[in-house]
């Protein structure tokens, strides 16, 4: 029996169709995509955006037309994936035991799949300050990484606090010579386990928390350190990395990024995973066409922007 072929659905894409497709559109457009044997795909990392919809009707209609679209089982957050990669000994990471998360917001929408009269959204303000948050520091990701000649942004004490600290750990557990590039890649995959793994600044908290409960780990920075003792190759192989070159190459070199830069590299985890990744944000087009031969050839070339494919309409509903 032919496997299906995986799509995944990048938040500017799914936004793309959510807009355009009333409730039996987006029926009629996911029976035909299986029916050409395809599966649509979303991820946390989507619904975390998604979730961000101030207007709770406009939310509710975005949820429950994506109820109709995508599969009913949301793939993992990346900090899920790079928990699974460190428990499974840090193999080859093209490889997952189950691709779909764990985490109580995947069984909310397995549930608003199933039951269209099920609506749900996260009432915390946490939610919203920890969201902020990351688009702040995102907005700095150059000058975090280490690439601080001729910055031009203005820095707060915070920045620059968590500036320090990441040299701090960098310097302490990497002291070979490499070119400077890694040594900012690396930076960024050090920030980014930070963020997520110790702070556990991502949509999937409860998954992080339970990996953390059968160490009794609380404090952030003691969880970094066992992190670097045991894991410190999580920084310069693996999904981590993978997310520190998106964002890397789509970061500004002596200004300010963009506030979605690290959502963006969140994103960009998934392309192991998926066999076509679906956007309508030029920067993923930009990743792709920056990125060297052997991994465009591996990963990159999975990347469609909407532009570069045909979407059909029929009888006024797009499919």
């Amino acid at each position: 029996m032919k496997s299906m072929t995986k799509v995944y659905i990048e938040t500017s894409a799914a936004n793309y169709f959510l807009n355009n497709l009333n409730g039996e559109g987006a029926e009629a457009t996911r029976r035909l995509q299986l029916s050409k044997g395809r599966h649509w795909f979303i991820s946390t990392t989507v619904l975390w955006e998604v979730l961000q919809i101030v207007e709770r009707r406009d939310l509710d209609a975005c949820l429950f037309l994506g109820s109709y679209l995508f599969h009913d089982r949301l793939l993992k957050s990346a900090a899920e994936i790079g928990i699974d990669y460190i428990e499974r000994g840090m193999p080859d990471y093209l490889v997952l035991d189950s691709p779909f998360t764990d985490s109580t917001l995947g069984l909310s929408w397995q549930r608003a799949c199933k039951d269209k009269s099920y609506s749900f959204f996260v009432d915390d303000k946490a939610f919203t300050e920890v969201t902020s948050e990351l688009k702040r520091i995102s907005r700095h990701i150059r000058y975090l990484a280490g690439e601080r000649e001729n910055y031009k942004p203005t820095l707060d004490d915070s920045i620059r606090g968590l500036a320090s600290f990441l040299d701090e750990i960098y310097d302490k557990y990497f002291s070979d010579n490499v070119p400077p590039l890694t040594n900012w890649l690396r930076k960024i995959a050090l920030l980014v386990v930070f963020l997520q793994l110790c702070l556990s600044l991502d949509i999937t908290r409860d998954v992080v928390e339970q990996y953390w409960r059968k160490t009794t780990i609380e404090d952030p920075f003691e969880r970094l350190t066992y992190l670097m003792e045991k894991y410190a190759a999580i920084v310069r192989q693996g999904p981590f990395w993978n997310i520190a070159n998106a964002i890397f190459i789509q970061s500004a070199r002596s200004g300010l990024s963009s506030r979605g830069a690290f959502h963006d590299g969140l994103h960009a985890i998934y392309l192991p995973f998926v066999d076509i990744f679906f956007t309508n944000d030029d920067h993923f087009r930009s990743l792709r066409d920056k990125s060297y031969k052997e991994f465009r050839e591996l990963l990159y070339d999975k990347i469609f922007h909407l532009d570069e494919v045909e979407l059909l309409r029929v009888e006024h509903k797009l499919i």
